[in-house]
């Protein structure tokens, strides 16, 4: 068993340990053109490197574009030497070419290059920074505007249900909770004042044959107030739950846009409910 796991350690390790030499003979073929000041023959075989997307370490990615980028500037290519300095600091922000090694020439275009990189990073940065504070900000507005439209709706569905669905936007609702709650609230009043008005004549009544009659009305009156009341209530306590627990926004932007019902008290007419409907 042990020899099997032996066996298959190799087998693992192997590849790894062979694409390892591979890269290093092929960097060390890089360096040997460099010396030799074949920029034109270094920057194909950094390409070609570059190309094969063999798994070079950072340092050795470092040293490809730091080859490459000194090739690049040396022939005069400051565009693509910029490229390939960029690129560097694409993995080490930190990196600095080497004073020993390298003409002051090219360290000054390599530093002027990294001055620029870093302040676009710090300007990214802080617009980064500054576009997650407006959405953290944005996102309390948003917060804040929902708790606000939600009071306003409790406070038409406190008035009347279905009125507070009408302007979370949920019309369909809102027309029917307002139908059920206007039927229910009308039969409720005009019972009320009906059963109120048949017990007075019944207890008023002094026709031994009569009263059994006004019993009976009244009775039946206080029924029917009585259902109105308990379904005029039923759809309240609805109407206040549904809008706190499952309702949301259709459109929580422009609310004050749509067209709501509205209620008016006039003189001779007493309490109207009206509706604009668009066509």
């Amino acid at each position: 068993m042990k020899n099997l796991c032996a066996i298959a350690l190799i087998f693992c390790t192997f590849p790894v340990f062979v694409n390892a030499q591979q890269n290093s003979a092929k960097l060390d073929s890089l360096v040997q053109e460099f010396e030799t000041f074949q920029y034109t023959r270094v920057i194909a075989i950094a390409d070609s490197l570059l190309n094969t997307n063999s798994n070079f370490s950072d340092n050795q990615l470092i040293d490809i574009y730091r080859i490459k980028g000194i090739s690049e500037f040396s022939l005069q290519d400051e565009g693509q030497a910029k490229i390939s300095f960029r690129a560097i600091l694409n993995i080490d922000t930190t990196f600095n070419l080497d004073s020993s090694k390298t003409s002051p020439k090219i360290i000054l275009f390599f530093n002027n290059v990294k001055s620029k990189y870093l302040t676009l990073l710090s300007k990214e940065k802080e617009l980064s920074l500054a576009r997650q504070d407006s959405l953290k900000s944005s996102q309390i507005d948003l917060e804040e505007s929902a708790e606000e439209n939600l009071r306003k709706a409790m406070i038409r569905s406190l008035i009347l249900p279905g009125l507070g669905h009408f302007y979370m936007g949920e019309k369909s609702k809102g027309i029917i909770l307002t139908s059920f709650s206007t039927i229910s609230l009308g039969s409720m009043i005009y019972f009320i004042i009906d059963a109120n008005k048949k017990e007075n004549e019944y207890r008023s009544e002094t026709d031994p044959n009569l009263r059994p009659v006004r019993y009976t009305d009244f009775h039946n009156s206080t029924k029917l107030r009585n259902f109105s009341i308990i379904t005029f209530a039923a759809i309240w306590i609805y109407s206040q739950i549904d809008i706190l627990f499952f309702t949301k926004f259709q459109k929580e932007s422009d609310l004050s846009a749509q067209k709501l019902p509205t209620l008016n008290y006039n003189s001779f007419r007493g309490i109207q409910l009206s509706y604009k409907f668009s066509f």
